[in-house]
C-alpha cells in the first residue's frame, strides 16, 4: 500500500502504465528524433524530468519547422482541390469523414506527397494527424484515383518542390 510513498522510484504499475502511455505517444516518431528531442530537454530544463508531453511538443515543434517550406505548395494543394471538388478547405483540413470530404483529402494528401512532404508533415499540416492516418490516406487515394480526375501539378512546380526538399535535407541535423 505504501510502495512508491517513501521512495522515489514509482510502483512498477505505475511504471508499466506510464511506459505504455510514452510508447503510444511516440510511435509516430523515429528513435533518432526522440533521442534528439530528450537531450533538447535536459539541456533546457536541467532540473525537471519531462513527462511526454513536454517531449511529444518539443518534436511537433520540430516538425512544424521542418513543414515551413512546403506550406505555401500544400496550402495551394488544398486550395485547388477544395475548389475542385467542392469542398470547404476547413473540412479538407478537419477531421470529418464524409466520402467527398474522405476522397479529396486523400487526393490533396497524394499530391502533397507527390511534391516530396513526408507522411508527418502531410499528417502536421491536416490538423495534426499521425503518420498512419496519412498513409491510409494514400492507400485510399491508390483505390479511388482511377474515378477521379486529380488536379494537375506542372513542372515549374515539381521542380520548385524538388528545390525545396534539397534545401530541407542539406539542413536535416541528428
Amino acid at each position: 500500500m505504501l510502495d512508491g510513498y517513501w521512495q522515489n522510484r514509482p510502483s512498477e504499475p505505475v511504471v508499466e502504465r506510464l511506459m505504455g502511455t510514452w510508447m503510444d505517444e511516440l510511435e509516430a516518431f523515429s528513435p533518432d528524433e526522440i533521442q534528439t528531442a530528450c537531450r533538447r530537454w535536459t539541456r533546457e530544463n536541467p532540473r525537471r524530468k519531462p513527462n511526454f508531453g513536454d517531449i511529444v511538443g518539443l518534436l511537433r515543434d520540430r516538425r512544424r519547422e521542418a513543414c515551413k517550406p512546403f506550406i505555401a505548395d500544400i496550402s495551394r494543394i488544398v486550395r485547388e482541390v477544395a475548389d475542385r471538388c467542392g469542398v470547404p478547405e476547413w473540412k479538407l483540413r478537419g477531421h470529418g469523414r464524409p466520402n467527398d470530404v474522405c476522397d479529396a483529402r486523400a487526393e490533396a494528401m497524394a499530391l502533397c506527397r507527390d511534391l516530396g512532404a513526408s507522411e508527418p508533415m502531410i499528417g502536421e499540416f491536416f490538423g495534426g494527424r499521425d503518420h498512419t492516418t496519412v498513409r491510409a490516406a494514400l492507400d485510399r487515394w491508390e483505390k479511388i484515383k482511377d474515378r477521379r480526375q486529380p488536379a494537375a501539378i506542372n513542372d515549374d512546380q515539381r521542380a520548385e518542390a524538388e528545390r525545396i526538399m534539397a534545401g530541407f535535407a542539406g539542413t536535416r541535423t541528428a
